[in-house]
């Protein structure tokens, strides 16, 4: 099952009433969609990508993207010119839609995740020649993977969202550590991972934890392979997250991300759908890729806490066939999805049904901060709380009205036979 992008209309609309973040912009680069693409070139500046799809900072101030529909891993300096690249522009032969990049200044190596191809590359930033490839491990052959760097031990940690595993893993295809099991979804409370998007390195001060995002369990943990999950963040749908020392963010494709610390200072971004892709300590500033651009954003033009509600309608599940959303229940099947709901007026759920229905309003139940009850539970999963409860006949239209939203909702559905459901919700 997948799920759709908000349309361009309220994209639009988001763009229109955040005047406050812009000025927060201090780069960006975007995408031509028209002449590149039959010209077999890239764009002229600032839009020279096709889809910037990870991004990391170089030493020398440079980025270096995975521009995933070029087909290309690219670096780019802040006046819009290619210095270096690999993989052969709208070509497939070298990478085959590459979804993230890394880059390590003692090895001197570029980690280039040829998803695609379900591999992993090393190439030699000089020489841009091959040094490794890794395309299976001990677990089994990749799916979907995307790698990053693990800073101390400079082998690749691998999230593979197809195969829902995590690992660190040697160019022998051994593995150091992993979390999951392979080809196999499932919860926390199993030891499990449901499409886990993104790993990444946590700090130079605690090179023993790393940073998992498990999309469709609606987590992101602090990890310590050997140990287990240390911390935990309720994120919706989390795409992308990254950890700092004491900076934390996180991603929601639906929903605001979230970057925050351990003072529980909260900072709403502007970033509705896309990637968080990088973070700057020095300059306290982020890389994020948002509406097929590549932004650097300057964290301190936010306001603490200046959590801003943009009014928009997300489809959960829809009952067409063919649909990005189409999901059909089995008999006495359930699904649930988290929406952040703080500084939100109302929030208006929309529901019908191919058979009778329990459609429930959840709450997350609070824990110890006003931060801890919008994003952090320290619970091996989040604990929730029914907010209110309706029965709905099959074929049957039902508006729900949140009149007082607050913190972390849900919206769980179940049918009591087999059949499909539609279901949106619409914060105001």
């Amino acid at each position: 099952m997948s799920y759709f992008h908000p349309g361009l209309e309220v994209l639009r609309r988001a763009l229109r009433e955040e005047v406050a973040w812009r000025r927060g912009i201090r780069w960006f680069a975007g995408v031509d969609r028209w002449s590149p693409h039959f010209l077999g070139r890239r764009g002229s500046p600032p839009n020279v990508f096709y889809r910037p799809f990870d991004a990391v900072y170089m030493p020398n101030g440079n980025i270096l993207v995975a521009d995933r529909e070029s087909h290309q891993v690219i670096e780019v300096t802040r006046d819009y010119k290619v210095v270096w690249e690999y993989g052969r522009l709208l070509d497939r032969a070298v990478l085959n839609l590459p979804e993230a990049v890394d880059y390590d200044d003692e090895l001197g190596r570029v980690l280039i995740s040829d998803t695609g191809n379900g591999r992993i590359l090393e190439v030699d930033y000089r020489t841009r020649k091959v040094v490794n490839i890794l395309s299976s491990t001990v677990a089994g052959p990749f799916g979907k993977p995307r790698a990053k760097y693990n800073r101390r031990t400079k082998n690749p940690m691998i999230a593979d969202y197809e195969k829902h595993f995590v690992c660190e893993a040697r160019w022998d295809g051994s593995i150091v550590w992993s979390r999951g099991t392979y080809g196999v979804p499932g919860t926390p409370a199993e030891g499990r991972l449901n499409r886990p998007m993104s790993v990444s390195y946590y700090h130079d001060w605690y090179p023993e934890l790393v940073v998992i995002s498990d999309y469709y369990n609606h987590l992101v943990y602090i990890y310590r392979p050997g140990v287990g999950v240390t911390r935990q963040f309720l994120v919706p749908f989390p795409v992308s997250a990254f950890a700092y020392g004491n900076i934390w963010g996180a991603l929601s494709e639906f929903d605001r991300s979230v970057v925050f610390d351990s003072d529980g200072l909260l900072y709403a971004t502007p970033f509705l759908g896309g990637n968080l892709l990088a973070f700057n300590p020095v300059e306290f500033t982020l890389l994020a890729q948002k509406h097929e651009q590549l932004l650097e954003f300057d964290l301190k033009s936010l306001t603490p806490r200046g959590l801003e509600i943009i009014p928009y309608t997300r489809y959960i599940v829809s009952d067409e066939p063919g649909s990005p959303v189409y999901y059909s229940f089995p008999a006495g099947g359930s699904f649930m999805t988290p929406f952040y709901a703080f500084g939100a007026r109302r929030a208006v759920v929309y529901f019908k049904s191919s058979a009778d229905a329990t459609l429930e309003i959840l709450v997350l139940r609070p824990s110890r901060s006003t931060a801890d009850v919008i994003i952090e539970t320290d619970r091996p999963t989040p604990v929730w709380e029914v907010y209110d409860s309706v029965s709905v006949a099959a074929g049957e239209f039902a508006k729900y009205i949140i009149t007082q939203p607050n913190g972390v909702m849900a919206v769980r559905v179940t049918l009591a036979a087999r059949g499909t459901a539609n279901c949106w919700v619409n914060i105001e």
